[in-house]
């Protein structure tokens, strides 16, 4: 038996793919002979599809084309006006005129141009235009001055007022940016600026004066501190980079809209910094003396017009794109130019007499293509073809001629080989094909040479062939298999979609044939049929007793089991947190019955336990917070007059004793207070923590000479056991801080006068949650006092303090704060107790 191929698909394929490509051929040539291309004054390239079939009844100032260009100018007409607002002075550029810098830098956050208000002394500086010009060309160089905020200030203030210089870390070298780079500069001095911690430091910069200001003398002349400073050269730097820009396109938009360059007519009426009106217009007549309503009769004489008012919103124009809403979009950018009794006026000079972008537009516009029609002839025949040949594909997709070993011949329809892939597999495998072959197209557009040199027509005939007849090969083979998998009824059969479907299907019925349910119902119940089988023996009557009895026990094991699921269940969401949860027992009986009120009840009272315990909870940390913030106001008051009483020249030493005691208690209330504050931010997770690497040798040596003339108050000698090379940790440093503080203040209050204290520091294998990696551990050791009668756990509770009769001073609270900053840092906190030996330790993961 012999089979021979009666599909052809693999000539139709190709003769498709021709076919799509002669089509696409034509497709780009009728759009490449409806679309203008013309080069603009800037050399750009601006293409505009116009319609082949408008040209021949639309004008081209009615056309498309004009309006796109005609909007094109308007924007940059606009642009232009205000930049020599900016730079001109009587109609002529003014290399001596004078910029306010802080009315400059911050125009856009005005009307009309004016100054942002502000009392400050910068806003009088003022330099020449031609400087800040020359000044943003050539970019920025600064000093470098490094130091805490309070040091910053300082120096400043040193600088604006003559006297010594603070102690800063200032670099002699100069560093240069350009005019784009100032932004990180001013970002940087920003931060200095916005920061009051004295902990760390800060970068500013001194601007170099290049040119010096119209008035003369140095910048810090003209600022009283930091903040002033750093807003003058924040918009020295953002004025000179911007007049710069603006100079640029100043001369660039000369070149294009200059006095006899242009077919574009425009006036416009501006206000300049001062609040004059003034207008700037390439009109050939002088416009100085003429009326807004000369003005809209001399333009709206011409073909095409557009006059605007922007203080109502008004709009005469008869050109489409250039309607109200348009034109205010592209003022709004401009409102600081367009003040009161502004005013806009364009129109194009019908006699064509410069040679611009219009001419060559018009020119092109007016050509009539050769091309056009036989083009869409071509399209149209060649989509026609191609629909043929999809048919004819589709009607011979998977024929077959079979000849038998007696020569008889039967056409049958069957599946490809490469059929047998899964329809999803195959769609996905040519859509990565077909992304792949694509990007490798754009790639070469824009990469490769030889595309570059072909120009943008012969470039878009290759690139679209391409894409094209890819895309032919690609889709066309996808879709015959499916017609392939349609005949011969396989499109579901073999799919993975069949697949997951039965797996699904698979997974049910294994779920319901081995649920816990199920075997829990019906495997005692075939037991018992078993049992049964006595009285089946027993003959008819037997038989028919068993069944009916062995009908109802089946039913109520059944029942009886699904209750208990449903209990177990509900066991499992109150467990999972789901305190509210109510198991039914409207249809349960019994033991089944007892259990569900039993586990109801449970979950009641676990619900209502630990609503109590967290608005206990609740209610006193509030209380604590309260309290706190309560007390810290009239607190500062009673602080205040004490020191001002001690000011006083008080010659009765027992009412000086008096206010002594007043200060050492209500300072030892304001510790109080501000430790209570503490702990309630920390039980409750608001604090915030900045981890960073801290040098742990240096910082206990660092707090134990601060505690020294405490320590010797009471005779208390530290022992220091450090490593000699640096140790370090990741933490918190105001938290790491706090935690030895109250390390050092408790061994103030409860150790025993006259002994030593140990601080010792050693390196671990593991770190403190156990782990293989390296840890550093501190121990503070000391005597108590007095005996301790209480377990080290209790110690570390809050309120709770060694000795009970609360002789000395202390809130309790000390050992809990350091336990709790030291476990938000990632670290370990333990104390032991051995006889009257009170050991601290502190373990942290070391760096």
């Amino acid at each position: 038996m012999k089979v021979k191929n009666k599909s052809y698909s693999v000539l139709l394929v190709i003769l498709s793919c021709l076919v799509a490509l002669v089509a696409t051929v034509s497709a780009v040539t009728i759009y490449q002979a409806s679309t203008v291309n013309v080069i603009t004054g800037t050399d750009s390239e601006l293409s505009v599809f116009v319609g082949d079939i408008d040209r021949g009844h639309v004008s081209f100032e009615d056309s498309n084309l004009f309006s796109v260009l005609f909007s094109e100018d308007f924007s940059d007409i606009t642009r232009m006006c205000v930049i020599k607002n900016q730079m001109e002075t009587d109609g002529s550029f003014d290399a001596d005129k004078k910029i306010n810098i802080s009315s400059y830098a911050n125009r856009s956050r005005t009307i009309s141009g004016e100054n942002v208000s502000n009392d400050s002394e910068n806003d009088s500086v003022k330099y020449r235009l031609d400087d800040l010009i020359k000044w943003g060309n050539y970019g920025f160089d600064f000093i470098p001055v490094t130091g805490t905020p309070s040091q910053l200030d300082a120096y400043i203030y040193s600088l604006v007022n003559n006297v010594d210089m603070p102690t800063v870390t200032s670099q002699d070298s100069v560093v240069h940016y350009d005019r784009e780079e100032y932004y990180d500069v001013v970002y940087q001095m920003t931060e200095a600026l916005n920061s009051t911690d004295d902990s760390n430091t800060y970068t500013i910069y001194l601007l170099v004066d290049r040119y010096k200001p119209v008035a003369g003398g140095k910048l810090t002349d003209y600022v009283a501190n930091r903040k002033e400073y750093t807003e003058l050269v924040s918009n020295i730097c953002s004025s000179a980079n911007d007049l710069f820009n603006n100079y640029t396109e100043y001369m660039e938009y000369g070149d294009k809209y200059g006095n006899g360059k242009t077919n574009v007519l425009y006036c416009y009426q501006l206000k300049n910094s001062e609040g004059k009106l003034v207008r700037y217009s390439n009109l050939s007549q002088n416009v100085k003396g003429l009326s807004n309503d000369d003005l809209s009769r001399i333009f709206t004489g011409h073909v095409k017009y557009a006059c605007f008012n922007p203080d109502k919103l008004q709009t005469a124009s008869n050109i489409e794109s250039l309607n109200s809403v348009f034109m205010k979009n592209v003022i709004s950018g401009y409102e600081y130019s367009f003040g009161d009794g502004s005013r806009v006026w364009l129109a194009i000079d019908e006699s064509y007499g410069a040679d611009d972008v219009y001419v060559r537009a018009r020119s092109e516009y007016n050509k009539t293509s050769d091309v056009f029609y036989p083009a869409c002839i071509a399209l149209f025949a060649s989509m026609i073809v191609y629909l043929i040949l999809l048919v004819v594909m589709t009607i011979q997709a998977g024929k077959v001629l079979i000849i038998d070993e007696e020569g008889e011949k039967t056409q049958t329809v069957r599946p490809a080989k490469w059929d047998s892939i899964p329809v999803e597999i195959y769609a996905i495998v040519t859509g990565v094909i077909a992304v792949l072959a694509f990007s490798m197209l754009i790639y070469l557009y824009y990469e490769t040479p030889g595309m570059k040199r072909m120009g943008g027509t012969g470039a878009a005939y290759v690139i679209w062939g391409a894409a094209v007849v890819l895309a032919n090969a690609v889709l066309i083979p996808l879709y015959l298999m499916l017609v392939r998998k349609i005949k011969c009824k396989l499109m579901w059969k073999g799919s993975i979609a069949k697949w997951c479907v039965a797996k699904v299907k698979s997974g049910i019925i294994d779920v319901y044939d081995n649920g816990q349910l199920v075997i829990r119902t019906w495997l005692p119940y075939l037991l018992f049929l078993a049992f049964n089988l006595v009285l089946v023996l027993l003959g008819v009557g037997g038989i028919i007793v068993a069944f009916i009895i062995d009908i109802l026990v089946g039913l109520l094991l059944y029942h009886e089991t699904k209750t208990r699921n449903d209990i177990v269940a509900g066991i499992s969401r109150i467990s999972g947190g789901e305190l509210a949860h109510k198991i039914d027992t409207s249809k349960m009986h019994g033991d089944n019955l007892a259990l569900a009120n039993a586990v109801n009840n449970i979950g009641d009272g676990i619900s209502k336990a630990v609503n109590t315990s967290m608005r206990d909870e609740k209610m006193k940390a509030d209380l604590i917070t309260n309290v706190s913030h309560d007390i810290k106001t009239p607190l500062t008051s009673i602080i205040n007059y004490v020191d001002l009483l001690k000011r006083e020249n008080i010659s009765d030493e027992k009412i000086r004793g008096y206010v002594d005691i007043l200060d050492q208690k209500s300072q030892r209330l304001k510790q109080l207070t501000d430790d209570l504050v503490e702990a309630s931010k920390i039980s409750s997770g608001n604090i915030s923590l900045n981890i960073e690497k801290i040098n742990f040798v240096e910082l206990i040596h660092q707090s134990a000479g601060e505690f020294s003339e405490k320590f010797e108050e009471k005779g208390l000698k530290i022992v220091l056991n450090l490593p000699a090379e640096p140790v370090h940790i990741m933490a918190d440093s105001r938290g790491i801080y706090r935690v030895v503080e109250n390390l050092y203040n408790n061994v103030y209050k409860y150790a025993l006068e006259g002994t030593r204290v140990y601080v010792d520091m050693v390196n671990q294998e593991n770190g403190p949650d156990g782990q293989k990696k390296k840890g550093v551990m501190l121990s503070i050791k000391n005597i108590s006092a007095d005996q301790l009668n209480i377990s080290a756990e209790e110690l570390t509770e809050r309120f709770m303090r060694g000795d009970a009769s609360r002789k000395t001073e202390g809130s309790g609270l000390g050992l809990s704060i350091a336990k709790s900053l030291t476990e938000a840092m990632g670290g370990n906190f333990s104390i032991s107790l051995d006889g009257d030996l009170f050991k601290a330790v502190i373990t942290f993961d070391a760096v």
